[in-house]
C-alpha cells in the first residue's frame, strides 16, 4: 500500500471524524491510490505531449482542470 492508512487516518480524523476503523482506513486509502494512479497517468501523457519526461506541477493541474476538480 503506497499511502499509508495512517495518513489517511489522520485525513479522516481532521475531516472531523471522532473515530475511524482501520478497515475504512485502508479502503480509503485503496481508493485514493487508484485515484493518484490515475491522474499521475494522464499527466504522464500531457508531459510526453510536451516532449518532456519530468511530470511537471502544471501537467497535474491541467488533468485536475478537465476532470472538473481542483485542489487549493
Amino acid at each position: 500500500m503506497a499511502i499509508h492508512k495512517f495518513t489517511v487516518y489522520k485525513i479522516m480524523k481532521e475531516a472531523g471524524a471522532k473515530k475511524v476503523s482501520d478497515d475504512a482506513a485502508a479502503l480509503l486509502a485503496k481508493y485514493l491510490e487508484k485515484v493518484a494512479m490515475d491522474i499521475t497517468k494522464q499527466a504522464i501523457k500531457v508531459a510526453q505531449q510536451s516532449k518532456r519526461v519530468t511530470v511537471k506541477e502544471r501537467d497535474v493541474r491541467l488533468v485536475l482542470e478537465i476532470r472538473g476538480e481542483w485542489v487549493d
